[in-house]
């Protein structure tokens, strides 16, 4: 099986305070991973680690073999953190953001109504308002806006926390 991350020797502090400590961990690809910890152990910052958002404060993070991580492997690494944030706009132009931003501006129409379709939500939900939306729909607004940017590695950080349970079911499904 192809390695996709591995981590060595990883220590990451936060002021003086350790909050990570890994010897050796091994992720492949192709496969749907769940870290599980109480409050407070890490799992948030492992997450921001393997989205390349910050670096470790010691230790090397290899993807896909390679230690040069460069603006296309980001690109290619998407997180939908515990509480994600929405534009104030349309849910249309919060899911098209990243294509926008990313200057992959065709079927636009055609690419959204997919994502929606894949969180459980039809097409005619695009209209909507970010303000006129209930939490879980929130919660599925953004995974539609990370799932429509085909991500080669998706992290979820508490994606079903305080959403109901259809809205979890919905999720999880996608």
């Amino acid at each position: 099986m192809s390695i996709l991350y591995e981590l060595k020797n990883i220590e990451h502090y936060y002021d003086e305070k350790k909050v990570l400590d890994i010897e050796n961990l091994t992720l492949h690809k192709n496969q749907i991973i769940g870290f599980f910890g109480p409050n407070g152990s890490g799992k948030s910052t492992l997450f921001s680690l393997l989205s390349f958002i910050c670096k470790p404060t010691t230790g090397e993070i290899f993807f896909e073999d390679l230690n040069k991580i460069d603006s296309e492997i980001k690109k290619s690494i998407v997180i939908l953190p515990q509480n994600p944030y929405l534009l104030k706009r349309s849910v249309f132009e919060n899911i098209a953001y990243g294509l926008k931003i990313r200057d992959e501006n065709e079927n636009l129409k055609e690419k959204v109504e997919e994502a929606l379709a894949l969180v459980g939500l039809d097409s005619d939900f695009s209209k909507r308002k970010w303000s006129q939306l209930s939490g879980g729909e929130a919660q599925r607004v953004a995974l539609a806006a990370r799932l429509i940017l085909k991500p080669k590695v998706l992290i979820l950080d508490e994606p079903t926390a305080g959403v109901d349970t259809n809205s979890a079911q919905l999720i999880k499904e996608a």
